[in-house]
């Protein structure tokens, strides 16, 4: 029998989680509470097995309190319940110290089954996972001989690139196969992380 808690403000699929887990017999719910904040408030004399955590409270991400959850709780598998399956979000997530991830919508079936080996081996990423964290490890131990490169993504790199080249959006679209709004959303994120506020802004400061 194993224990978990559950940190999910989605009422219904909070519930639905419960009856699932609950109905195998195998598992009791040690929590199930729609904030996080109890969670440093309450004291446990039983740690739970498996914490499922949802990815999103508001304006806080659930990736940024794992640290916190594994200092109170060490000996408990953290799952993240998200949609994001971004490379940079994975390996944050791992970095802090999750087993594994159950991607939106999914099935019960499905949850069960990530706990099961989870418990066996500790962790759990599938193939398609498991080869985005290799990337990304890569990329971080590449020679970082360009401080530029080393705050963007792969895509958002490859788009400033051709920005650099003169291409217009809509060439740059054709170019990497992608659409028109699909640049704007991957410029929108560069003028955040390189805090400027145009492409002409881009130009003049990081790409002389």
């Amino acid at each position: 029998m194993f224990s978990v808690g559950i940190l999910e403000d989605n009422n219904a699929l909070r519930t639905s989680i419960e009856e699932y887990l609950t109905a195998t017999g195998n598992y009791t719910i040690s929590f199930s509470w729609s904030t996080y904040l109890r969670l440093f408030v309450d004291e446990f004399e039983v740690h739970p097995d498996f914490i499922l955590l949802d990815n999103h409270f508001g304006d806080l991400l659930g990736i940024d309190i794992i640290s916190d959850i594994k200092k109170k709780f060490p000996s408990s598998h953290v799952v993240i319940i998200t949609g994001d399956k971004s490379e940079e979000f994975l390996l944050k997530a791992i970095e802090n110290g999750a087993s594994s991830y159950v991607f939106k919508p999914f099935r019960m079936s499905e949850l069960v089954s990530v706990l099961n080996t989870v418990e066996e081996t500790g962790s759990f990423l599938s193939s398609e996972l498991l080869t985005k964290l290799f990337y990304q490890i890569s990329r971080k131990n590449e020679p970082a001989d360009d401080p530029l490169k080393a705050k963007l993504t792969k895509k958002e790199w490859e788009v400033v690139a051709l920005i650099k080249e003169g291409l217009s959006y809509k060439e740059i679209a054709a170019k990497l196969n992608i659409t028109f709004h699909t640049v704007n959303h991957h410029l929108k994120n560069v003028y955040l992380k390189l805090d400027v506020q145009s492409k002409s802004q881009l130009l003049a400061k990081y790409l002389k």
